[in-house]
Protein backbone atom coordinates (compact mmCIF):
# COMPACT_ATOMS: atom_id res chain seq x y z
CA UNK A 1 0.00 0.00 0.00
CA UNK A 2 1.43 3.45 -0.79
CA UNK A 3 1.87 5.80 1.77
CA UNK A 4 -0.82 8.48 2.52
CA UNK A 5 -0.40 12.19 1.62
CA UNK A 6 0.65 14.60 4.66
CA UNK A 7 -2.76 16.28 5.06
CA UNK A 8 -2.41 20.13 3.81
CA UNK A 9 -3.43 21.00 7.69
CA UNK A 10 -0.36 19.10 8.64
CA UNK A 11 -2.62 17.16 11.23
CA UNK A 12 -1.64 13.69 11.31
CA UNK A 13 -4.44 11.70 13.17
CA UNK A 14 -4.35 7.97 12.06
CA UNK A 15 -2.07 5.02 12.17
CA UNK A 16 -0.17 4.31 9.05
CA UNK A 17 2.65 5.60 6.77
CA UNK A 18 2.69 9.22 5.51
CA UNK A 19 4.61 11.10 2.89
CA UNK A 20 5.42 14.85 1.97
CA UNK A 21 4.92 14.94 -1.54
CA UNK A 22 7.08 18.63 -1.60
CA UNK A 23 8.80 21.03 0.70
CA UNK A 24 6.84 23.05 3.04
CA UNK A 25 7.99 26.79 3.96
CA UNK A 26 6.21 29.10 6.48
CA UNK A 27 5.00 32.15 4.49
CA UNK A 28 3.77 35.15 6.22
CA UNK A 29 2.77 34.90 9.69
CA UNK A 30 3.12 31.91 11.74
CA UNK A 31 0.64 30.68 14.30
CA UNK A 32 2.83 30.32 17.57
CA UNK A 33 2.62 26.79 19.58
CA UNK A 34 1.29 24.94 16.39
CA UNK A 35 4.09 22.63 14.59
CA UNK A 36 3.51 22.73 10.86
CA UNK A 37 3.10 18.91 11.23
CA UNK A 38 1.79 17.26 14.32
CA UNK A 39 1.70 13.39 14.52
CA UNK A 40 -1.37 12.76 17.19
CA UNK A 41 -2.09 9.15 16.29
CA UNK A 42 0.03 5.74 17.50
CA UNK A 43 2.28 4.14 14.62
CA UNK A 44 2.93 6.34 11.97
CA UNK A 45 5.60 6.77 10.21
CA UNK A 46 6.51 10.23 8.72
CA UNK A 47 8.51 10.13 5.73
CA UNK A 48 9.98 13.14 4.22
CA UNK A 49 11.26 11.95 0.74
CA UNK A 50 14.23 14.28 0.73
CA UNK A 51 12.29 17.36 0.87
CA UNK A 52 11.92 20.64 3.87
CA UNK A 53 10.63 21.88 6.19
CA UNK A 54 11.56 25.92 6.45
CA UNK A 55 10.53 27.78 9.44
CA UNK A 56 10.88 31.44 9.39
CA UNK A 57 13.04 31.48 12.45
CA UNK A 58 10.19 33.08 14.58
CA UNK A 59 10.26 31.86 18.24
CA UNK A 60 7.31 29.48 20.03
CA UNK A 61 7.00 27.39 16.42
CA UNK A 62 7.79 23.92 15.44
CA UNK A 63 8.84 21.35 12.21
CA UNK A 64 7.25 18.39 13.34
CA UNK A 65 5.84 17.25 16.99
CA UNK A 66 4.44 14.03 18.42
CA UNK A 67 2.82 14.18 21.92
CA UNK A 68 1.99 11.37 23.60
CA UNK A 69 -1.01 12.56 25.90
CA UNK A 70 -2.88 12.67 22.01
CA UNK A 71 -1.95 8.83 22.50
CA UNK A 72 0.88 8.56 20.53
CA UNK A 73 3.51 6.14 22.05
CA UNK A 74 5.32 5.34 18.79
CA UNK A 75 6.75 7.25 15.79
CA UNK A 76 9.25 7.18 13.23
CA UNK A 77 10.52 10.39 10.99
CA UNK A 78 12.83 9.99 8.14
CA UNK A 79 14.58 11.57 4.80
CA UNK A 80 13.01 15.13 5.66
CA UNK A 81 15.09 17.89 6.64
CA UNK A 82 14.34 20.96 9.08
CA UNK A 83 15.15 24.61 8.81
CA UNK A 84 14.80 27.60 11.05
CA UNK A 85 12.64 26.94 13.62
CA UNK A 86 12.76 26.95 17.45
CA UNK A 87 12.25 23.59 17.29
CA UNK A 88 13.20 21.21 14.89
CA UNK A 89 11.88 17.95 16.40
CA UNK A 90 9.36 17.62 19.11
CA UNK A 91 8.67 14.65 21.10
CA UNK A 92 6.97 14.33 24.30
CA UNK A 93 5.91 11.26 26.41
CA UNK A 94 6.86 8.80 23.83
CA UNK A 95 7.75 5.23 24.46
CA UNK A 96 9.83 4.73 21.72
CA UNK A 97 11.07 7.13 18.40
CA UNK A 98 13.17 6.88 15.88
CA UNK A 99 14.58 9.28 13.69
CA UNK A 100 16.47 8.26 10.04
CA UNK A 101 18.33 10.51 7.72
CA UNK A 102 17.01 13.73 9.23
CA UNK A 103 18.62 16.82 8.66
CA UNK A 104 18.14 19.89 11.38
CA UNK A 105 20.08 22.99 11.11
CA UNK A 106 19.47 26.32 12.16
CA UNK A 107 16.97 25.78 14.53
CA UNK A 108 16.66 26.79 17.92
CA UNK A 109 17.00 23.34 18.85
CA UNK A 110 17.34 20.52 16.38
CA UNK A 111 15.81 18.02 18.75
CA UNK A 112 13.87 18.75 22.34
CA UNK A 113 12.50 15.30 23.88
CA UNK A 114 10.46 15.50 26.85
CA UNK A 115 9.87 11.98 28.62
CA UNK A 116 11.04 10.10 25.98
CA UNK A 117 11.62 6.64 27.06
CA UNK A 118 13.71 5.24 23.91
CA UNK A 119 15.31 7.35 21.05
CA UNK A 120 17.08 6.14 17.72
CA UNK A 121 18.81 8.27 15.79
CA UNK A 122 20.21 6.81 12.62
CA UNK A 123 21.57 8.85 9.47
CA UNK A 124 21.13 11.79 10.86
CA UNK A 125 22.66 15.46 11.04
CA UNK A 126 22.00 17.74 13.71
CA UNK A 127 24.38 20.67 13.16
CA UNK A 128 24.52 24.70 13.01
CA UNK A 129 21.87 24.66 16.02
CA UNK A 130 22.18 26.84 19.20
CA UNK A 131 21.58 23.56 20.95
CA UNK A 132 21.64 19.99 19.30
CA UNK A 133 19.46 17.62 21.26
CA UNK A 134 17.70 18.78 24.40
CA UNK A 135 16.77 16.07 26.57
CA UNK A 136 15.46 16.36 29.78
CA UNK A 137 15.89 14.46 32.79
CA UNK A 138 12.43 11.70 31.99
CA UNK A 139 14.10 10.73 28.69
CA UNK A 140 16.53 7.96 27.64
CA UNK A 141 19.73 9.15 28.46
CA UNK A 142 21.50 10.40 25.59
CA UNK A 143 24.55 12.32 27.48
CA UNK A 144 27.40 12.34 27.97
CA UNK A 145 28.39 9.45 25.52
CA UNK A 146 27.20 10.28 22.06
CA UNK A 147 25.81 6.49 20.94
CA UNK A 148 22.86 7.90 18.01
CA UNK A 149 24.05 4.87 15.50
CA UNK A 150 25.54 4.72 12.15
CA UNK A 151 26.00 8.17 10.17
CA UNK A 152 25.14 10.33 12.95
CA UNK A 153 26.16 13.68 13.19
CA UNK A 154 25.64 16.11 16.08
CA UNK A 155 28.28 18.70 15.78
CA UNK A 156 29.05 22.18 15.90
CA UNK A 157 25.73 23.53 18.00
CA UNK A 158 26.40 27.12 19.25
CA UNK A 159 25.95 26.39 23.09
CA UNK A 160 25.70 22.58 22.74
CA UNK A 161 25.63 19.53 20.93
CA UNK A 162 23.77 17.97 23.85
CA UNK A 163 22.28 19.00 26.21
CA UNK A 164 20.63 17.20 29.43
CA UNK A 165 17.65 19.13 31.66
CA UNK A 166 19.95 17.76 34.86
CA UNK A 167 22.94 19.26 33.78
CA UNK A 168 22.01 22.69 35.01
Amino acid sequence: MAPRRVPEDGRITEPGEYALTGNRTVRGASPPSEAMIRIAADGVTLDGRGHALVGGGVSDTTAIAADGESGVSEVVVENVAVEAWEVGLSFRNLGRATVRGVEATGNSYGLLLEGVAALRLADCEVRENLVGVSADAASAPVAPALDFGSGTDVSANRLADVRRGDDC
